[in-house]
């Protein structure tokens, strides 16, 4: 039976195409080190590796989580490793001023003065431009601080007797005495005189301050006399470290600086003390200090226990980015060697299909009469 020369032609054609094709497909897969190109190359190992894909994308992710809560855990830890070392500060100015022997009390307030100022910068820490203590908003500092002193209630003691409001060092001038109705204003020099450095009112003969009765101070200190922290300092920065677990990466102002015992009122309260010379409001004060840094030493221990299981995280997911890689490199990365002898042997067979279409297109129709 005599077979056209057209389905010959046709015939001779798809297998130089075919071959071709194999040719190309061979030499890409060897350029690109990938057996798969398309998934109809293995529909089974496509898919795969497309879950192996997701798995290394998700693991990636995870990675990137640690990371930032390292970063954030690393950012906490160092204030308040600098907050522990301005409370043991804090505490050998109280058990110096403590002693009934001691002079200089007012240097020492100075102090103080600083330590307070250390810690509400430290409370104020930023990592990456965001304040590190202020939950949310970290846009926000996490405390404000005034010198404004509003109603400060103290008893008036017998004319030519101090009484004593809680702060010292009070910007001259700046003192307002009121009944507590606020509807009686008194008059400094004529209802009563002022110790400013001590924060001392002397009620005058003769003045309308009665001993016994309370009255409302109000005035401006020279430091500050107040720390407040901003209202919503709230909720946790939690990541996701891996498929099921998530960890909270941050400590909020209060909890670390508020919680228990506030470290900004134990500084002014010792300051205060220190101005006015009381070592028996010292001796107060210092009874708080260690439990402040027992406090601080829980903190730190909190941070250290998530920076460990952060760590301990971050190696088995650096484990499983190997692992997941070799696996997806078993599905659809192509044996290099069996790649080229596969070639060789592809364009051997074309080579010889073209050849027998070049002999087979040289025959006339007068060979096949």
């Amino acid at each position: 039976m005599r077979v056209p020369t057209n389905r010959l032609q046709r015939n001779m054609a798809y297998t130089l195409n075919h071959s071709l094709a194999r040719i190309q497909r061979r030499q890409i897969e060897i350029a690109t080190g990938k057996r798969i190109q398309k998934p109809s190359d293995d529909p089974a190992g496509t898919v795969r590796a497309m879950s192996l894909r997701s798995l290394l994308a998700d693991n990636a992710r995870y990675s990137s989580n640690v990371q930032d809560g390292l970063y954030w855990v690393s950012a906490t830890e160092e204030p308040i490793n600098s907050v522990m070392e301005l409370l043991n500060k804090l505490k050998e100015t109280a058990v110096s001023a403590a002693d009934d022997a001691t002079e200089d009390r007012t240097f020492m307030g100075a102090i103080v003065d600083d330590v307070l100022s250390g810690l509400v910068n430290q409370s104020r820490a930023k990592v990456n431009g965001k304040y590190v203590f202020s939950g949310f908003r970290t846009d926000t500092a996490p405390y404000t601080t005034s010198n404004t002193v509003t109603d400060d209630l103290f008893t008036a003691a017998a004319a030519g007797t101090a009484s004593d409001v809680t702060h010292a060092r009070i910007a001259s001038g700046s003192m307002s005495v009121t009944d507590l109705a606020g509807t009686v204003i008194y008059t400094e020099g004529v209802d009563y005189s002022v110790d400013y450095q001590t924060g001392r009112i002397t009620a005058l003969s003769g003045g309308a301050l009665v001993e016994g009765t309370s009255y409302y101070a109000s005035y401006t200190t020279e430091t500050v006399s107040s720390v407040t922290a901003i209202s919503g300092i709230e909720g946790d920065i939690v990541r996701q470290i891996d498929s099921d677990r998530t960890l909270t990466v941050n400590l909020k102002a209060p909890e670390v600086f508020q919680s228990g015992t506030d470290v900004f009122q134990l500084a002014i309260d010792l300051k205060n003390a220190l101005w006015k010379d009381d070592p028996d409001a010292v001796r107060t004060v210092m009874d708080n200090i260690d439990t402040a840094i027992d406090h601080m030493s829980e903190q730190l221990g909190l941070i250290g226990t998530r920076a460990e299981t952060l760590d301990r995280n971050q190696a088995l997911l650096d484990n499983n980015q190997i692992s997941l890689k070799q696996f997806l490199s078993e599905v659809e990365d192509s044996d290099l060697t069996e790649a080229v002898l596969q070639l060789q042997t592809d364009q051997a067979a074309y080579e010889a299909a073209l050849a027998s279409t070049a002999r087979l297109l040289q025959l006339s129709m007068v060979n096949y009469i």
